[in-house]
């Protein structure tokens, strides 16, 4: 990431990076993830057939630790909590 920054800098350009988040509330949590798991599965089988995943798991499960956020509302403010204290305590 320092070396994409760097050299945006040294072409003069704002270095901008940003990735795709998925938020998906439903009344409970196995409502949530039966209503959205088979699309999102759609969206990354699209993915890895054009790109592969860089070394991370690409399996729903897995993504729901990161740019997933799924569940009840009580689940999406627990995660959505989680992941701002983690992109702060980075910085």
């Amino acid at each position: 990431m320092q070396r994409y920054r760097d050299q945006a800098a040294k072409a003069g350009n704002a270095a901008r990076v940003g990735f795709p988040t998925y938020l998906h509330v439903a009344r409970s949590t196995q409502e949530a993830r039966a209503r959205f798991q088979p699309r999102f599965e759609h969206d990354v089988s699209f993915a890895k057939s054009s790109r592969s995943g860089f070394g991370r798991p690409m399996d729903f499960d897995s993504l729901l630790t990161g740019p997933v956020v799924c569940g009840s509302p009580a689940d999406v403010i627990d995660l959505m909590g989680t992941l701002l204290v983690k992109e702060f305590s980075t910085k």
